[in-house]
């Protein structure tokens, strides 16, 4: 009698078929039609026997599963398989054929199975069908799907780690890193297999400290806190790591795991803080110096006009005076490159216009750069207008004029260029203090001697120069470097030896109408006049001979020396046509000064003077517009015309 699972054979074979209930045992025709399906089958699938004899064996695949191995089997093998033929394809190369396949239960259930397919063959040999053994795998597929998922976790933990990851073994050999191991170092995974821990490090003593150290973590269990060291890179050169390490205990013994930060850029900004707090302690002195320096610069170029005036044109003398003169205003353009530098200088920024200001000065700076250098100015049109005082800017153009001439001795070209430049994230990342946004830029490109990395890591230093004694202050740089964080500037230079240098200038972008530069002024002598002026000076070099020289003109002059005594003298005399105040003195500054005396008189009109420093008017050193401003030193002649138009303007 046939047995209902289709399986014609002995009561025996049919007991030990059907009692095998963790393997589904299915036996087909040529055809792939089921021609026998065992108990477990049965209890695998779902299916009593009765219900999928003689029906096809595909029912229990999914049809994209079939057609996707059949496309492979198509590929390997060069001719078509479809269907049934996918089970079967391989038979005739291999005795059997196993795979892992997808089975779908009855209830619509999805296991995974791995199949093995035989051919069944009769006594004499000839094909009869084909016999496949089924082993459900789910539960063990779960547990490499869930083994999988913790190994990848692992893994992406690892490598997203912000440093290196390493785990040496107890022959002190690395067997495990991440990807920042490689890329951090530039090894490949080959390079990094079996590292030796002692290799990484510069010297023996640092070598001999990294083994000892790891041996004590394996071998006693101690546990290595954060300690800074340099590793190894494939180039020759040491990153500099900040190391940690503890014992790891695992099937293959003790291990040591840590990680490594790279402390290449926690150095470059400590260096630049240490840079930053220097610059700004030396600017301070700077600027203290300066400050009292322009006092007594201002006192001496006074007292030299009063004696050339007192002397009349007396042959030899009116000489000597002149070279006074000149000696004391080179002093004066020191003190002013300090406080360019020291971000100290007031300033009066104005709405400009780079081309403009180019326009005006390619006379003079043809003239100072010589016949042997080509000067050539390119300005960009529809360039955006930019805010900073007229002289700081051409300070910065004459510095960087003066920097290109020294360094072609044997001339050359001088490239003056301006653009628009936007600025982004990705500069601001390379370039510490610089602020995403729209520029003013101003290239100075030069085809001199050029610059090596030791001389471009020091370049902005006070007081660094390259020149010769006598040649340069190393200032001038510096100076460009404080005006323009002054301005909310920025500086880029790229140099190389023998080549070139150039430097980018970039200014921020304002809206407004540009300004024009008038720098001539007439040669004839400021007039006088009857006027009150009320001189608020706490130097009395300074007021002796500002005193004397306005008098002269026929002012009537109160000079005082803080401002309290000019507060008394001014609501004494009753009227007041100008103040000419010190911003900083003693007992009341000058702003002070000003408002204290303006509530009474109405048409008074102000000018303000001083040595340095602006951060009494506002935080950043800037003068309001519209207020009239005389830095020091400054010459009697200048006091006068600034004095004359004071007055001549309608009082605000």
């Amino acid at each position: 009698m046939e047995h209902p699972t289709g399986f014609g054979t002995s009561m025996e074979l049919r007991r030990i078929l059907d009692s095998a209930t963790g393997v589904a045992l299915i036996a087909t025709n040529l055809e792939g039609l089921i021609t026998g399906f065992s108990h477990g089958a049965e209890l695998m699938l779902g299916y009593p026997a009765g219900e999928v004899l003689g029906q096809s064996v595909l029912q229990f695949h999914e049809a994209r599963e079939v057609a996707a191995r059949a496309e492979r089997l198509q590929k390997e093998l060069g001719r078509k398989v479809s269907g049934f033929q996918t089970f079967i394809a391989r038979l005739g190369q291999v005795p059997s054929e196993e795979c892992e396949w997808v089975y779908v239960r009855k209830n619509g259930q999805r296991l995974t199975v791995n199949l093995t397919v035989t051919a069944l063959r009769t006594p004499d040999g000839a094909p009869a069908g084909y016999l496949g053994t089924a082993i459900d795998i789910s539960a063990r597929k779960e547990v490499e799907a869930a083994l999988e998922r913790e190994r990848t976790f692992f893994e992406q933990v690892i490598n997203g780690l912000p440093g290196v990851f390493y785990l040496y073994g107890a022959d002190l050999r690395l067997k495990r890193w991440n990807r920042n191991h490689e890329t951090l170092l530039g090894y490949t995974p080959d390079e990094l297999r079996d590292f030796y821990v002692g290799d990484w490090h510069p010297t023996k003593e640092t070598s001999d400290m990294a083994v000892n150290a790891t041996r004590g973590i394996l071998e006693r269990g101690v546990q290595l806190d954060a300690i800074e060291s340099a590793l190894l890179h494939k180039n020759g050169t040491y990153v500099p790591f900040l190391l940690t390490g503890v014992r790891i205990d695992s099937i293959e013994g003790p291990m040591m795991a840590g990680i490594g930060i790279d402390l290449t850029e926690r150095r470059k900004l400590e260096e630049q803080l240490r840079q930053a707090q220097k610059m700004e302690s030396i600017g301070r002195l700077a600027g203290g110096v300066a400050h009292d320096f322009n006092n007594i610069l201002t006192a001496i170029l006074g007292n030299l006009e009063l004696v050339r005036g007192a002397l009349g044109p007396t042959p030899g003398v009116a000489t000597y005076l002149d070279n006074l003169a000149r000696a004391a205003e080179s002093a004066a353009m020191l003190t002013k490159q300090l406080l360019a530098f020291s971000r100290k200088e007031v300033i009066s920024p104005k709405v400009l216009d780079m081309n403009q200001v180019l326009a005006g000065m390619e006379g003079m700076l043809g003239r100072l750069l010589g016949e042997d250098i080509c000067l050539s100015i390119k300005g960009s049109p529809g360039l955006w207008t930019t805010l900073i005082d007229p002289g700081q800017l051409d300070q910065i153009i004459l510095n960087l004029t003066v920097n290109a001439r020294d360094a072609m001795p044997d001339g050359g070209r001088l490239v003056l260029e301006t653009a628009n430049v936007t600025l982004g994230e990705d500069y601001a990342e390379r370039h510490p203090g610089a602020v995403p946004g729209e520029y003013a830029m101003l290239s100075v490109s030069d085809t001199g001697t050029g610059m090596g990395p030791e001389v471009m890591g020091r370049l902005f230093e006070p007081f660094f120069t390259t020149k010769e004694m006598g040649r340069g202050t190393g200032l001038g740089l510096a100076s460009i470097f404080g005006a323009l964080k002054q301005n909310k500037g920025l500086i880029d230079v790229y140099s190389e030896p023998g080549i070139g240098t150039t430097f980018k200038i970039y200014l921020p972008r304002v809206i407004g109408e540009a300004v024009g530069i008038h720098r001539a002024r007439s040669i004839h002598p400021a007039r006088g006049g009857s006027e009150t002026v009320l001189l608020a000076e706490d130097d009395g070099g300074i007021r002796g001979v500002a005193e004397e020289y306005l008098a002269r003109l026929g002012y009537r002059v109160l000079a005082c020396p803080d401002g309290t005594s000019a507060l008394d003298a001014a609501l004494a005399a009753g009227t007041i046509d100008l103040l000419v105040t010190d911003l900083i003195m003693p007992d009341m500054n000058g702003r002070e000064l000003s408002a204290r005396l303006g509530s009474r008189l109405k048409n008074m009109r102000v000018l303000y003077t001083s040595g340095y420093t602006a951060d009494l008017i506002s935080r950043h050193g800037l003068l309001e517009p519209g207020v009239e401003f005389l830095p020091k030193p400054y010459n009697l002649e200048e006091l006068a015309w600034r004095v004359r138009g004071c007055l001549d303007r309608e009082p605000r």
